[in-house]
Formats: structure tokens, sequence, C-alpha cells
């Protein structure tokens, strides 16, 4: 649980009614406030998570950084792809274009590709045969070149029409600093349909059609 040092003189009061002073700590599950401090590691990662992304709408009103489907917390990456050499042939970092956004430090067990085909991004042509780090759900031009890839492409395979899927924003988590892929369940069956594995209607078909008689005002 993420824990937060109150700076404030006047404190923070995060819940109505509770009023923690100067110098208290406190456990939170939301968003960190104004005139707080991160006090562990859970809090500095949520914190620095909400300070680069808090006009982002993921991290706006009514939103939290613990997941309800994942049960845990969860910090989508927000940003694209990153190239990373790899050897001769591939793009270094002296070469390496101007992206929206990026991983701050490249770590071991991030999803890596290999490009299929030249593309224009940022501006740049990336080569076919790039070795490249993507952090968000890759295209179908990248080519899984290592393990966690592998987990990525095969979860998208699978749950990619799910409806529960558009919740997982990234494969990429800023909070456990690792690929999260969340089980999703089943799909749900639509009633009387037959279909699916949630559920099944015992009611009998109904006729939907509407009555288009002519009003009588």
């Amino acid at each position: 649980m993420p824990k937060y040092r109150v700076t404030a003189e006047d404190g923070v009061a995060p819940v109505s009614g509770v009023l923690y002073r100067k110098g208290a700590e406190f456990d939170w599950l939301g968003w960190p406030m104004r005139g707080v401090e991160p006090a562990d590691e859970a809090g500095r990662r949520v914190f620095a998570y909400w300070e680069k992304n808090q006009t982002n709408p993921l991290c706006g009103p009514g939103t939290s950084p613990h997941s309800a489907i994942g049960g845990d917390f969860y910090l989508p990456h927000l940003g694209a792809i990153h190239l990373r050499a790899r050897g001769p042939g591939d793009w270094h970092h002296s070469q390496q274009i101007p992206f929206i956004s990026r991983p701050e430090k490249l770590r071991d067990g991030m999803p890596e590709y290999t490009v299929q085909a030249d593309y224009m991004y940022g501006g740049a042509v990336v080569p076919a045969g790039s070795r490249v780090v993507c952090l968000s759900w890759p295209t179908d031009d990248l080519e899984a070149a290592n393990g966690a890839a592998e987990r990525v492409k095969a979860y998208q395979a699978e749950f990619g029409t799910h409806p529960k899927f558009i919740a997982v924003r990234a494969p990429w988590c800023e909070f456990a600093l690792a690929v999260v892929l969340p089980d999703l369940g089943p799909r749900p069956r639509k009633p009387g349909t037959g279909r699916g594995d949630a559920y099944v209607s015992d009611e009998p078909p109904r006729d939907t059609r509407r009555d288009y008689r002519p009003s009588t005002w």
C-alpha cells in the first residue's frame, strides 16, 4: 500500500472529516494530493507516475491507481516505442528518433520486437530489422523477439476482442516494473443465444418488435 507523508503546514484531509497534520504518514489507495510526499517505495512509484501524467484523463477525477480487474496497483505505460541498440546494424541511442514518450530506463523483462518493414515514426524512418522495445500494445508489423513479447502477443491474440480488454491500457506496468497481464475471465454470453461462457438465459424468446400503431394524440 502506498504511504505518504504530509508536508503542508495546515495538514491535508484526503477523506472528509479526517485531518492529517504536518509530518503524519498515512496509507492511501488513490492518487496523491497536494501537500504530501511519498514515504515508501510504493508511494514513490505512484507519486512519480502521477507527477508525469496528472494531466492525462487516466489520472483524473474518478480514477484510481488501484485496478479493480487486476486487484492490485496498475500504472500502465502511456508512451510508445523506444529503440534499443542490440549490435551492428541496429539503431543506437545516438540515433534515436524523437519519441513522444519513452521509458526513462530500459529494464530486463521489457517486451522486445523486431520491425518487419520500414515505417515512418516521428519524422524518421525506422529500418526493417531494427530491435525495438514497445511498452504499449504492439502492432502487427512488430514480431516478438523475447519471452516477454511472446507473452504480450499471445495475450493480445486471446483477449484483444474481450470487452474488458480496453481497461488494460498497456502490458507494461510502471508500478510492478514488469509485464502485467490480468485474467479477464470468460466473455459474456448474450442472453438466450447459447454462445459464450458467462451465463445462459432460461427465459423463452420474446418478440421485441415494436407496435407502430398511430398515436391517438
